[in-house]
Parts: C-alpha cells; sequence; structure tokens
C-alpha cells in the first residue's frame, strides 16, 4: 500500500493594531508582491516557530513596537489561495502596545497610516482584505480564493 505525503501549507500571521475604529495599515513596496498596495503588519512563519511568538517578531520588525501575548487575541484563520499558492493565515488582533509604530523595513515599506476599518483603500491586499471583514463580521474561520 502506497503512503500519502501529508498535506503541508506555509503558514503566515497578521497583526491588526487597533486604536478606536482605526487600524494601523503599510504600504507594500519593492517587495515583488503586491507592491503599492497596503496590507497590514504580516509575514511568515519560521521553521520551528511558535505562531504567537512569530506574529510578535513580525509586528516589531516591521513598525517597531512590542506587546505581550496576552494581549493579543486570534480573530481569524483563513484557508488562502492567491497567485498559484496556497497557505493558512492566523490574523490577530490587540489594541495594547508599548512603542509608536514606524517603518522599519523601508526597503518593504513606504507609508504607515492609521485608516478607519471600514474605509480601506481601494488599493489593498485581497486577502488581507476579506480577512478583515471577516474578522469585523466575527467569523473565526474563512478562506479566499478558493473555487
Amino acid at each position: 500500500m502506497e503512503k500519502k505525503e501529508r498535506y503541508k501549507l506555509p503558514i503566515a500571521v497578521f497583526m491588526i493594531l487597533k486604536r478606536g475604529d482605526d487600524i494601523l495599515i503599510i504600504k507594500r513596496a519593492t517587495t515583488g508582491l503586491m507592491d503599492g498596495f497596503y496590507s497590514i503588519p504580516a509575514g511568515k512563519l519560521d521553521d520551528g516557530e511558535e505562531i504567537l511568538p512569530a506574529a510578535m517578531r513580525e509586528c516589531k520588525e516591521e513598525v517597531g513596537v512590542d506587546f505581550n501575548e496576552e494581549d493579543i487575541k486570534l480573530v481569524n484563520v483563513q484557508h488562502c489561495q492567491f497567485n498559484e499558492q496556497r497557505w493558512i493565515n492566523f490574523f490577530f488582533l490587540t489594541d495594547k502596545w508599548s512603542g509608536e509604530p514606524k517603518i522599519c523595513e523601508p526597503h518593504k515599506h513606504s507609508e504607515i497610516k492609521w485608516v478607519n476599518l471600514h474605509s480601506l483603500p481601494e488599493n489593498f491586499v485581497p486577502y488581507v482584505k476579506k480577512g478583515l471583514e471577516d474578522y469585523d463580521s466575527h467569523k473565526m474561520y474563512s478562506q479566499f480564493g478558493w473555487k
């Protein structure tokens, strides 16, 4: 009997920094993927890394803020298919952090700003926008890009 290899997917983490009705967004630049589009602090899970520390690491690397694990809330898990790639996205939310958000990776981001969750720019990474909409609709699980 032939043994099947288990399905393996990359994992990405996304941090929603919320201040009142606004969220922090950053504009992608010179990455080669969705440049000129807005997103939120995010990144891929490294091999052997736990998910919450990955979210904290990515937020620190991209916008320079720190927070405690107990102040992070999981708000959506998304099974995503985009540009012929598939992965699992974990969306986390926090409204407590230390430090003032700023662009820490100017080679990857060209702008940072606060916007109302219900007034996102047109040029927003589509699967991230879907994750934010699903969070706002209290959907803990969603899919993007599947037919």
